[in-house]
């Protein structure tokens, strides 16, 4: 069999012994790709899981607010033009006593009364349901699929998971309004004295000589003394400037192993989102029910936990 002379400088299978060399550096490089690409995923997963939590309890708060604005609408557009045409009313055709007056007047204020308690429980109410929405979706989003080393935390100073205070602070505001009743239906000489005419036929006569005149005699009555009084209602509420209603979490991801070659890379570190919305569009004072949720960019700050009052910055 013919044998072919080895040629001086043959290099003849060096390549496998290169790439066997480099082999291990590849499967580093590929390895580190693909724990950056977990990386990059799962920190783009935990910020869109924030996000949604502020924007879905931001809009929760906005249909709370909207609720409260349209209770507004109604008890000053409607409540009180019917409370203050009846006061207005009373100051010609008066009441019939101060009980009769004190009855009506206690009736509007008692209607009243129930809107602003049913605005009260609506602040408390979804605040509350605010935060029981941010978990839920913090749970379907991750919870649910495995991803179960996540924290939620509400940053709002105000409000947090477990205690999730008011929608809003507010104040009440209330309008005066005059209304009028009789005051005196007592027997003379006790009362005002009103003298009038009363007609009597028997006292009249033949119409052919005396004419019907005579038929008039005068007679002293009592008449009915008037007296007024005002009422104070409670018309609206109107919501305070400070402190702003939002919603801010922090979303915490502790430290985990890698998808691949955990024991050359080590864990990854504790990831950590923070997201803020807020209800905006509508005016309670006004009774303009029009709040939908917006999310706020927290960009200049950098937002810690222990953040005293976000509202400088939401803006």
């Amino acid at each position: 069999m013919r044998r072919f002379p080895k040629r001086p400088g043959d290099q003849r299978g060096s390549v496998t012994v290169f790439v066997a060399l480099l082999l291990p550096t590849l499967m580093v490089m590929v390895f580190l790709t693909l724990n950056i690409g977990q990386l990059v995923f799962e920190k783009i997963r935990l910020q869109n899981t924030a996000d949604a939590c502020a924007l879905s309890a931001a809009a929760v708060q906005a249909a709370g607010l909207n609720e409260i604005a349209e209770v507004n609408f109604w008890s000053k557009d409607y409540v009180y033009t019917i409370a203050k045409t009846v006061m207005e009313l009373s100051m010609s055709i008066p009441w019939e006593n101060q009980s009769t007056a004190n009855s009506a007047v206690n009736y509007y204020k008692d209607v009243f009364k129930n809107l602003r308690n049913y605005q009260k429980e609506a602040n408390t109410y979804y605040a509350d349901k605010a935060m029981t929405i941010a978990k839920a979706v913090k749970k379907a989003n991750l919870d649910s699929i495995g991803i179960k080393n996540v924290t939620i935390e509400s940053i709002n100073p105000k409000s947090s998971l477990n205690k999730p205070g008011k929608l809003m602070e507010y104040e009440t505001k209330t309008k005066t309004q005059s209304y009028s009743y009789v005051a005196s239906q007592s027997e003379p000489p006790l009362c005002p004295i009103v003298v009038a005419l009363n007609w009597s036929d028997a006292m009249a006569g033949d119409k052919k000589h005396f004419g019907t005149h005579m038929g008039a005699t005068p007679t002293a009555t009592c008449g009915l003394a008037q007296a007024t009084g005002t009422a104070q209602f409670e018309y609206k509420i109107s919501k305070k400037k400070t402190p702003m209603t939002y919603a801010a979490f922090k979303l915490v991801q502790e430290s985990k192993d890698f998808v691949v070659a955990g024991s050359v890379f080590g864990s990854m570190k504790q990831m950590t989102a923070y997201a803020a919305a807020m209800p905006t569009g509508g005016n309670v004072e006004d009774g303009k029910p029009k709040y939908k949720p917006v999310l706020v960019r927290l960009a200049k700050l950098q937002p810690k936990p222990d953040v005293s009052d976000l509202d400088d910055v939401l803006h």
